[in-house]
């Protein structure tokens, strides 16, 4: 069983000019770049002390730093320990007392909070961008002659997290290469669509095992992490319509979330064209080619006016106040999902309540024909 550092090096290799990781502070790593800076780094730990046997706790918000030196720790043999950066002052010193680092590596705002409740000698690195307070190690200029591999398997353990301690006090769990190996593989074979360059948006928090997860999944399928800091639904929906907005046949545009029976809430687009309107999902396959899947717009609307501010900004809730009835249940009103919403307006004329039979029909999605096939075997009588 190979370990995750084998997998960035395989990566490398292999897809080196791929992207793997882009924050939203500015950073960004190509396969090539992110194994060159994990083993660059890793000189700089193994430099500071950092070896194997040894815990280093990594208190951080979500950064490519933050899975850079993660790696690096791995690269040096060290193991990261992933700290909620949410704790308070009492909980954090009984995590770091649980852990024992031999070293800290966190967001230079988090300084003054890790001094005081781990003020034992230890080396401490900032990661993430910004000036090093004093006694800290700036990481953006951590370096040093690339370390002797250490002997990984798969029983390795890769880092630690901890319990949230709210029945007691907070444990150490190990997660080991060779079991996320293996979840995260069967992960992205259940998906299935996952491919080179696949665009993995990250907004989990990276020090629990569901957002780092997530990160080891895109890299084994040689994709791209997009991380935030925190989760920004203006930065969101701002992604998505920059894509939208280069499609040739669009003039201007904006999206907003539309309710959703299935999800609660799904991507709309309502656009301005720049002519004649193309086909709704010539808009939604364009979007397809761009984003992830879970990004594109799941229907799109066309008008000729979005409503503004004095200023210039759309007023998204007098927009959303403007989308169609049956586009809010999941309908366009216009091409085949037009005549969807037919049918299930004579189901609910008639008093007729219709489970979902197939995923919602909305423009671009599969099913149009399957669906209204169904509907019409099992047309209500008015008789």
């Amino acid at each position: 069983m190979q370990s995750w550092i084998h997998v960035i090096e395989w990566r490398a290799n292999v897809r080196p000019e791929l992207t793997a990781l882009v924050d939203d502070r500015g950073a960004a790593y190509t396969y090539a770049q992110l194994r060159a800076g994990a083993e660059g780094k890793a000189g700089g730990w193994a430099g500071l002390g950092a070896g194997p046997g040894d815990i280093v706790a990594i208190v951080a918000k979500n950064s490519a730093d933050f899975l850079l030196h993660a790696f690096a720790l791995m690269r040096a043999g060290a193991t990261p320990a992933f700290v909620n950066w949410r704790l308070s002052p009492g909980e954090l010193a009984e995590v770091l007392t649980l852990i024992e680092p031999k070293a800290i590596a966190a967001d230079a705002e988090f300084a003054g909070r890790l001094d005081a409740a781990w003020p034992q000698t230890t080396a401490r690195v900032t990661i993430g961008g910004g000036p090093a307070p004093d006694g800290w190690h700036d990481g953006a200029a951590l370096a040093g002659p690339v370390p002797p591999r250490p002997a990984l398997t798969g029983d390795t353990v890769l880092a630690l997290v901890h319990t949230s301690g709210t029945t007691g006090r907070a444990k150490a769990i190990p997660l080991r290469h060779g079991t996320l190996m293996m979840s995260v593989a069967d992960f992205a074979i259940e998906i299935g669509d996952q491919v080179a360059g696949s665009r993995h948006l990250q907004i989990l928090p990276l020090f629990h095992l569901g957002g780092f997860g997530q990160c080891l999944q895109a890299i084994l399928t040689a994709g791209t992490v997009y991380i935030h800091t925190a989760f920004s639904p203006a930065a969101v929906i701002d992604e998505v319509e920059a894509v939208l907005a280069r499609h040739p046949a669009v003039a201007d545009v904006a999206v907003l979330g539309r309710p959703d029976p299935i999800w609660g809430e799904a991507v709309h687009a309502v656009v301005i064209p720049a002519g004649e309107a193309v086909p709704a999902e010539e808009i939604i396959a364009w979007c397809r080619d761009r984003l992830a899947h879970f990004k594109c717009p799941k229907s799109v609307q066309f008008t000729s006016a979005l409503p503004r501010t004095t200023t210039g900004k759309v007023l998204k809730r007098e927009l959303r106040e403007q989308v169609p009835q049956r586009v809010a249940d999941g309908f366009v009103a216009h091409g085949r999902a037009a005549d969807v919403a037919a049918r299930l307006a004579e189901y609910r004329a008639a008093g007729v309540d219709l489970p979902v039979l197939f995923p919602m029909p909305v423009a671009g999605d599969w099913g149009y024909e399957k669906t209204i096939a169904a509907l019409s075997s099992r047309r209500p009588s008015h008789g």
